[in-house]
């Protein structure tokens, strides 16, 4: 039996035990035998490729700049748990990047991650959100009238580098707007 399947019965085994709450039927459970048991690809995007992809221990594993001296990680909006990158915040004529170096695996053909955009009235012409990989400008995002208010998912799709190891940014500049609010989250591998 693989290592594998082992630790799937073991973890089948205790939620089973954990849901019938009862120790006159733990020798039920322990009897069964499960066949097929998956652990949900989420769980596998947040352990390959990205160090703290929610930001919820803080700003490990990424790169930040900002022109304006503040540590871009909030908790005034978060897609999943409790943190973000705030990359806009309010401020007038802001400059902020988050980076981060990554594994692509080979069962991946992308990234995606959860923007969120909090404006107040329209989409400013100067406001700009990059993404550069390896340095070069891969995306310019665009702000539209109905992407305000709710968090998107950004596929960045980078079938090219399977298997490579790759530098990912993400580069905001708030222009002279200064009701800009702009957040990112929950960063993972599109998957095959």
């Amino acid at each position: 039996m693989k290592i594998s399947n082992i630790f799937n019965q073991l973890i089948l085994v205790a939620i089973v035990v954990f849901l019938l709450g009862s120790e006159a039927r733990l020798s039920q459970a322990a009897n069964y035998e499960f066949t097929n048991a998956y652990l949900p690809l989420v769980y596998k995007n947040y352990i390959k490729g990205f160090t703290n992809p929610g930001f919820e221990i803080g700003i490990e594993g990424w790169i930040i700049s900002s022109n304006q001296g503040d540590s871009l990680l909030t908790n005034s909006a978060a897609h999943t748990g409790q943190y973000s990158a705030g990359l806009g915040n309010g401020g007038k004529d802001r400059v902020t990047s988050i980076a981060q170096r990554v594994k692509v695996p080979q069962s991946a053909y992308g990234v995606q991650y959860y923007q969120y955009i909090d404006i107040p009235d329209g989409c400013p012409s100067d406001f700009r959100l990059m993404v550069f990989v390896n340095n070069e400008a891969y995306k310019h995002y665009i702000c539209k009238e109905g992407d305000k208010g709710s968090w998107l998912a950004q596929d960045l799709h980078l079938s090219q580098l399977k298997g490579t190891t790759f530098d990912l940014k993400l580069e905001f500049q708030s222009g002279s707007n200064q009701d800009l609010s702009l957040y990112v989250d929950d960063f993972s591998f599109l998957l095959e």
